[in-house]
């Protein structure tokens, strides 16, 4: 039987470091095109926020559950992708709680969902008391 030698433990040892930098260094790539792919819908967002913060002469707010999208005396507004419709109900109305305005706002962009789903989202955004709105791709407003 043939022990190895001092030299071949150390190799071992490296290799070992090499391959835990490796699989370090790929976790980091992945979460970085995680953010990539989330910021390829945030120009959208960016553009709309800035055409509606003119509009209804809005900003970003900071309150202690988040940083709202547009708010000013009277609303606050979220501005999303319909697939994350959901989100935006939960962040709007935590953005209410901390500081209460008389209209709450979604604006959303892009595909909308289909007709049954739709009809749903308007039945449970009207019992909780939020508009929705709809741009098109030049920030045109369709109330629904």
């Amino acid at each position: 039987m043939v022990l190895p030698s001092d030299n071949a433990i150390d190799i071992d040892i490296d290799i070992d470091i090499d391959i835990d930098d490796k699989v370090a260094r790929l976790e980091r790539q992945v979460e970085y095109l995680k953010l990539q792919n989330e910021n390829l819908k945030k120009p959208k967002e960016v553009y709309f926020q800035n055409l509606l913060s003119c509009k209804y002469q809005a900003k970003h707010q900071k309150v202690a559950l988040g940083v709202t999208d547009l708010t000013n005396n009277d609303m606050h507004g979220e501005i999303k992708v319909w697939d994350q419709h959901s989100s935006a109900i939960g962040q709007i109305q935590r953005y209410n709680c901390c500081l209460p305005r008389k209209r709450n706002v979604l604006f959303m962009f892009g595909v909308p969902p289909p007709k049954n789903q739709l009809e749903q989202i308007l039945k449970l955004d009207e019992q909780l008391k939020i508009d929705l709105v709809q741009l098109d791709k030049n920030g045109n407003e369709d109330i629904l």
